[in-house]
């Protein structure tokens, strides 16, 4: 028999705050605060905040002892001004748009690169990483047009290419990305520490990697966009077949005098979503994989492991879905892999998954939840599920449901917790 829903669903809720909680800035900024003020370079330290954390990793440095001479916070206009009531008076704040990029995410990139630019071999560029950034500094070449980073950057969404593969062809149209903001440091030191949101926390793919050095070539970005058959206008496919679009090699002595450290990542969020779940009596099983499937793809999966346990079991799982948009509808990766379960209307399952940013997708929940029977109750309130998926709506379906989960811009990023639980807890 399964649990009610309300149980159900406050249990996943609990969980999925756990999670969160575990991965918030001021749980890990007093060691990175200590690691940076532990060395002092004969120069300036100069602050770069970016990301959807941003605003709480700048907070936290200066909260626990830290010290610097300049100070820039690029961050989602998502996260409301009043948010950052704790943040240095000196500093510069720019807010810029995500997923999509805007006009202020080009004035951003022009300011960090102004400020990368202005430094000389004495100096130190603190560089606290967060994901989103991709979106909030984004410029650009020589060429490349915000417009045209608007157009291309949706379809790479909309495409289902999985993250890492985006950021590929980002990074070689960018004037930030791919290693590009350190060489405008160079040759003064840098340091970058990253909250990690990238499946398999690689150092290159969050926020695009702008400090360190970039694997992939020009030539793996076209094999990408022809792969995907996504057209793109005539010179920006002439731009990725020339030299200067390609970015520098980790290999290259400009990161020679750069530390990079991943300061919190996925997997601590996962532990503490099932410690919780285990304080709730259920036995945890977490996936070690950081899931990269298009979320059809994925609830299959996640299916197949279900059946595998026992009741009284926890499934959890991160990494980043993809949704390849077919219809009309609006929605998120979180919300559509909810409504994918939701569909196979399974007995004694029920699920939450959601977006550690709080922002699915671009819409103002981090996901939603679903429950044994949720079918059956769409039914009787006149609601077409079938309908809603096929229109790949599953932000209009929650919503109408009232299974969203709503946290706000959480300052936070680990990209997704999913946790799904069959039948009742064992204790």
């Amino acid at each position: 028999m399964a649990p009610s829903k309300q149980t159900s669903l406050q249990i996943l809720q609990q969980g999925f705050q756990a999670g969160l909680d575990a991965v918030r800035p001021d749980k890990f900024m007093a060691d990175v605060s200590a690691k940076i003020t532990s060395r002092h370079p004969a120069g300036k330290t100069v602050i770069l905040g970016v990301g959807k954390a941003a605003g709480a990793m700048v907070d936290g440095y200066f909260a626990n002892g830290g010290t610097a001479d300049d100070t820039l916070i690029i961050l989602p206009s998502s996260v409301e001004r009043g948010g950052n009531a704790h943040l240095p008076r000196h500093a510069k704040i720019h807010y810029s748009a995500h997923p999509v990029p805007d006009e202020q995410s080009e004035q951003a990139a022009r300011a960090a690169l102004s400020l990368s630019r202005s430094l000389t071999t004495d100096d130190r560029l603190i560089v606290l990483l967060s994901g989103g950034g991709s979106s909030l500094m984004s410029l650009g070449l020589d060429g490349i047009s915000l417009a045209d980073k608007k157009s291309l950057n949706q379809a790479l969404l909309d495409s289902g290419m999985p993250i890492q593969e985006v950021n590929i062809i980002r990074k070689h149209l960018s004037a930030v990305k791919g290693g590009r903001l350190a060489a405008a440091a160079f040759p003064a030191s840098i340091e970058t520490y990253a909250l990690s949101d990238v499946p398999d926390d690689d150092p290159s793919a969050i926020a695009s990697g702008p400090t360190v050095g970039d694997n992939s070539s020009k030539e793996d970005a076209l094999r990408l966009l022809q792969h995907y058959n996504i057209t793109v206008p005539a010179h920006i496919h002439q731009i990725l077949s020339d030299e200067r679009c390609e970015t520098p090699h980790p290999a290259d002595p400009l990161f020679a005098n750069t530390r990079f450290e991943i300061v919190a990542s996925a997997k601590l969020a996962l532990q503490a979503a099932g410690d919780e779940m285990r304080k709730r009596g259920y036995d945890v099983v977490i996936c070690d994989e950081d899931y990269q499937l298009d979320t059809k793809t994925l609830a299959d999966v996640m299916c197949d492991k279900l059946s595998a346990l026992p009741p009284g079991s926890a499934l959890i799982s991160g990494g980043e879905a993809s949704v390849a948009v077919k219809g009309d509808g609006v929605g998120g990766r979180n919300a559509q892999f909810a409504l994918e379960m939701a569909m196979r209307n399974l007995p004694d399952i029920c699920g939450i998954a959601c977006d550690t940013d709080g922002i699915d997708g671009a819409r103002a929940n981090a996901g939603a939840c679903f429950y044994d029977g949720i079918c059956d109750d769409a039914a009787e309130q006149g609601i077409d599920i079938a309908d809603y998926y096929a229109r790949f709506d599953s932000h209009s379906f929650f919503e109408k449901m009232n299974c969203h989960i709503v946290t706000g811009a959480t300052q936070t990023n680990v990209n997704d917790l999913r946790i799904l639980i069959k039948g009742h807890p064992k204790r």
